[in-house]
């Protein structure tokens, strides 16, 4: 098992960005000085003088839930997209959970699951490393890494989805973390913690 630590210095702290902010999702081709040859998805929003400013990739950020929902929306119509990231697979601490790493023989993963990585980033910042620490998902009945499986992803994209028009009709998105409990799931990760029984993840 391969268990590499990155902590994270917010670079935005304590910025809420209001319901009306012009935030949108794009994919741009990385640079020459990039891990790997290939993509990554970008988070921008508009500044008060409509400057645009791009989001870092897990900068800690505060959105209403309309906002969120916007975005989960926009970084949804690229669960089909099959190009690789350009970021490597790295397992990210965000707090004291501690994370369960990752095979050493994942090196790479699909733009499909950076995305369903960010929205567990805008929904869960703080518990991620709990549920999702690594962009690594997992058959649980085969035992086996799939980040190279296009059809078992999909499935995976298909409970994102599901949940995505639940909250849409809620007009809101709940505190509890609704995957990790079927088959496919993120490598090492936990099942949703209720929030008595540990505080910590969601303060």
């Amino acid at each position: 098992m391969k268990f590499v630590l990155v902590i994270f210095v917010t670079l935005i702290t304590g910025c809420v960005f209001g319901q009306d902010t012009k935030t949108f999702v794009k994919k741009i081709a990385c640079s020459e000085n990039a891990p790997f040859t290939g993509y990554r998805l970008s988070i921008t929003y508009n500044e008060q003088d409509n400057a645009q400013k791009e989001l870092g990739f897990l900068d800690e950020i505060q959105l209403t839930d309309n906002s969120k929902l916007k975005l989960i929306g926009q970084l949804l119509s690229f669960t089909k997209d099959k190009s690789l990231s350009c970021r490597k697979v790295t397992s990210y601490v965000f707090g004291s959970e501690g994370c369960r790493g990752f095979p050493d023989t994942v090196k790479r993963y699909s733009i499909t699951i950076e995305a369903l990585f960010l929205i567990n980033k805008l929904c869960w910042p703080k518990s991620m490393e709990a549920y999702s620490c690594s962009p690594v998902l997992y058959d649980t009945l085969e035992k086996r890494v799939i980040n190279n499986d296009p059809k078992a992803i999909s499935c995976f994209v298909k409970e994102y989805k599901k949940w995505y028009k639940e909250c849409k009709k809620l007009g809101r998105i709940s505190k509890e973390f609704p995957f990790n409990t079927g088959r496919y799931v993120w490598f090492g990760g936990r099942k949703y913690v209720k929030p008595e029984d540990n505080p910590a993840l969601f303060n």
